[in-house]
C-alpha cells in the first residue's frame, strides 16, 4: 500500500462577515443547519438585516453569502427550455423546476426581444439591448459593463459563462456606490435583487423586501449602499 501523500492545507479565506471560510467547505457529504449549507463544493450562508444607518427601520433584506468551487454551480433557469422564448413563473416554480439550493429573480430576458442572452455558457441572443450588462465569466470574475460602452464581440470573447441585462450597475470602478441614477422607478423605494461579487468563486445574492406592511423596500441608490457596505466590488 503506498504511504498516503501529503497534501496542502486550504488557506482560509475570510467571508463578507468576517469569519473565515476554507475549503473544502466540509471533508465529509453535505450539512444544512439553519442558516447554513455546506459541502466539499459549495457554502451558502443565509442572513437577514435591517438596516437602520442608511436609510429606516423597514428596509430589511435577505442575504446569501455564496462560496463556489466552480462557477459553473451559478445557474440559470427558465420557464421554457430555450431561454429566448421567454415567458413568466414565480421563482419557487423554476427553483424546484431546477432543483436549485438558493434562487432569486432575474432580469430582463423575458420581457424584451432585443436583450443579450448567454446562459449557462450558451449564447442564445446575440444583441445588445437598452441596458446595462452583468458578466460572470468562466474565470469566475464579475463585471457590469454600461450600455454605452457594450461591445458584442469584445463580451463574446471574454468567454461569459453568464451575461445578464439589467439596471442599472450599482457600483463604481472603485467600489464606491453609483450616485447618478435617475428615473422615477430607480428613485422609488421598490423591492429589489441583485448579485453581488467579491472575488472569483464568492459571490451573494440580495433581497430586499417590500410593498409591505413591514417593509418599504429601496432605492437603487440605497440597494447600491447596502452592497457597497457588504464589501462587493461589483454588484
Amino acid at each position: 500500500t503506498p504511504a498516503p501523500a501529503a497534501t496542502i492545507a486550504p488557506v482560509p479565506a475570510a467571508d463578507s462577515s468576517g469569519d473565515a471560510v476554507s475549503a473544502p467547505f466540509w471533508a465529509e457529504g453535505s450539512l444544512f443547519r439553519g442558516d447554513e449549507y455546506r459541502s466539499p463544493t459549495l457554502c451558502v450562508r443565509y442572513s437577514v438585516h435591517t438596516d437602520t444607518k442608511s436609510f429606516s427601520l423597514r428596509a430589511v433584506y435577505y442575504v446569501a453569502d455564496i462560496y463556489v468551487s466552480d462557477v459553473t454551480m451559478i445557474r440559470t433557469a427558465s420557464v421554457y427550455e430555450d431561454f429566448a422564448k421567454g415567458g413568466h413563473a414565480k421563482v419557487r416554480r423554476m427553483a424546484d423546476k431546477a432543483n436549485a439550493l438558493v434562487a432569486i429573480s432575474g432580469d430582463y430576458c423575458g420581457c424584451h426581444s432585443n436583450t443579450l442572452i448567454i446562459r449557462n455558457g450558451i449564447a442564445y441572443r446575440k444583441k445588445i439591448g437598452g441596458n446595462d450588462i452583468c458578466l460572470l465569466l468562466r474565470s469566475g470574475e464579475m463585471e457590469t459593463i454600461p450600455r454605452s460602452k457594450a461591445n458584442l464581440n469584445e463580451i463574446l470573447a471574454k468567454d461569459p459563462w453568464q451575461a445578464w441585462e439589467f439596471g442599472p450597475g450599482l457600483l463604481e470602478s472603485d467600489g464606491s456606490p453609483r450616485k447618478a441614477l435617475s428615473s422615477y422607478a430607480l428613485n422609488a423605494k421598490n423591492p429589489r435583487s441583485c448579485i453581488g461579487y467579491f472575488e472569483p468563486g464568492h459571490y451573494c445574492f440580495v433581497v430586499v423586501d417590500g410593498r409591505s406592511s413591514d417593509a418599504d423596500g429601496a432605492t437603487m441608490a440605497q440597494l447600491a449602499e447596502i452592497m457597497q457596505e457588504r464589501g462587493c466590488t461589483s454588484a
